[in-house]
């Protein structure tokens, strides 16, 4: 009697090609997605640190009846840095938050602003 060979266990070429067209697939939707959503991300953390300024500074303005710069002008995620422009004799103010690191935002174009009228923009950004 002849001993049975082992037959092939592995996978052929062919179903090689299909996994990998269709991980590729996968990966060309997902990525793009995903980078998306990273950059909606670091958006909102710019978006937080103005709407943040302009509380302390609305809660100065109750205080001392006029606008002045508080400390801390940063993101949490250290992404944004917030400049304060102070107008009307400190009756107003304008907040512009610059990109200092993160991902190219072309929307974006890396600023931002709100006024202390609520004023906010641009568009794209919010």
């Amino acid at each position: 009697m002849r001993a049975k060979r082992p037959g092939n266990s592995g996978f052929t070429l062919i179903e090689v090609m299909i996994v990998v067209v269709i991980v590729g697939i996968l990966a060309s939707i997902a990525y793009p997605l995903y980078t998306n959503q990273v950059i909606r991300g670091e958006r909102s953390d710019g978006q937080a640190a103005l709407m943040s300024v302009a509380q302390r500074m609305e809660r100065m303005y109750t205080r001392d009846n006029e606008y002045s710069v508080p400390g801390n002008l940063t993101s949490d995620q250290g992404l944004w840095e917030v400049d304060v422009s102070l107008q009307n004799n400190n009756q107003g103010f304008r907040l512009e938050a610059d990109k200092v690191s993160g991902r190219d935002d072309s929307d974006c174009d890396g600023t931002m602003f709100l006024t202390h009228t609520g004023e906010r923009g641009p568009d794209a950004c919010w």
